[in-house]
């Protein structure tokens, strides 16, 4: 779940991340004719594919794809070492709300990936595999994501944010004070659009780094300035005025957590929203109905759409003491929202 940072990932940014208490669970034996053999609890279908022949110009399709980006991008990076993914039959479970915003594929990217590694007694430590699964993500998979939903399920323990910088893969592991509560409310709404929209924003950004750093290297938007912000126009303009603002609000929030400051850290969380509505325009109609509810809501301090947008979940900060109250008040006055979970 991403407390605050949202689509600042992609241009090397900072972000907010905070490990759920869910669980994306892989029971495993070694396959001795080096196929991958895969069943599901969340999905149907069984999958089947050689390990040694997986590549990106013939991808395994559906939810198979993110188990074969990740036996090929481990296989890429283990060439060197002559070494290759293993065979495996596997059964897997999760509790990871699908289709919500909350990492499920990269929780199921991470989950595989340490399975080879234990496996195997790989040599590849958390943020190694964060990074292997980005890959897989990025250019099997074939959605040019940051690296946050990998970093946030490969690194952190549940109860712990960490303000990440996505370009230097630094980061600072903040506590989450016992008072606060961060409670995630799926809006009932589909996320049809978020994965073209995706794409789309990653683009502007393509556009935006051209124009003002005569770059495709969408990383150096990180170095804009408000100055140069102020000198663009249009769309370009809106996109980069979020970049800017949302940078800068991550890092005060890492501040307000550190400080144990609930005012400041919620009303930075619904600037974001704000920002990602008007400045992104990935929010939508549930989403903000939702967000403008849950600020109405008893002991909530702030309220921001989380993930990609367009549909999917919401995360509102909220006085420990006042969760049962505030959820209460979501049933009665936002009917079509459901309670995924309480971090």
């Amino acid at each position: 779940m991403n407390l605050i940072g949202d689509h600042t990932d992609y241009v090397g940014g900072w972000v907010m991340p905070a490990a759920l208490t869910r669980v994306t669970a892989v029971a495993y034996s070694r396959s001795p004719d080096g196929m991958l053999d895969a069943v599901s609890a969340n999905a149907s279908g069984r999958i089947n594919f050689d390990v040694s022949t997986v590549t990106p110009n013939n991808p395994v399709q559906g939810w198979g794809g993110y188990l074969a980006g990740v036996a090929w991008a481990l296989a890429e990076e283990l060439t060197e070492a002559n070494v290759s993914p293993a065979g495996l039959t596997v059964a897997i479970a999760s509790d990871v709300p699908t289709a919500s915003g909350l990492s499920s594929s990269a929780s199921l990217e991470v989950a595989m990936a340490r399975v080879w590694r234990e496996m195997q007694g790989l040599n590849l430590n958390d943020v190694q595999l964060a990074q292997l699964c980005k890959r897989a993500e990025n250019l099997y998979v074939g959605v040019p994501s940051g690296i946050m939903d990998q970093f946030a399920c490969s690194v952190p323990a549940p109860g712990q944010a960490i303000q990440l910088d996505c370009q230097e893969l630094s980061y600072q592991v903040i506590g989450i004070p016992p008072e606060w509560a961060f409670v995630i409310l799926d809006s009932g709404a589909s996320r049809s659009l978020a994965s073209s929209a995706y794409a789309e924003r990653v683009s502007e950004c393509e556009q935006l780094a051209k124009r003002l750093f005569d770059s495709d290297d969408i990383q150096s938007l990180r170095d804009m300035t408000a100055k140069q912000v102020d000198g663009l126009d249009g769309v370009l303009q809106q996109r980069a005025r979020h970049l800017v603002t949302e940078n800068a609000r991550v890092k005060q929030a890492a501040q307000a957590l550190g400080e144990s400051d609930m005012a400041t850290f919620g009303e930075l969380m619904t600037a974001s929203h704000n920002s990602l509505r008007d400045n992104y325009a990935v929010s939508s109609g549930a989403l903000d109905s939702l967000v403008e509810t849950s600020l109405t809501a008893p002991g909530c301090h702030g309220s921001r759409l989380t993930g990609a947008g367009f549909g999917g979940c919401t995360v509102s900060l909220v006085d420990r003491t006042q969760v049962t109250a505030f959820s209460d008040y979501i049933a009665k006055n936002a009917p079509a929202a459901r309670l995924v979970t309480v971090l």
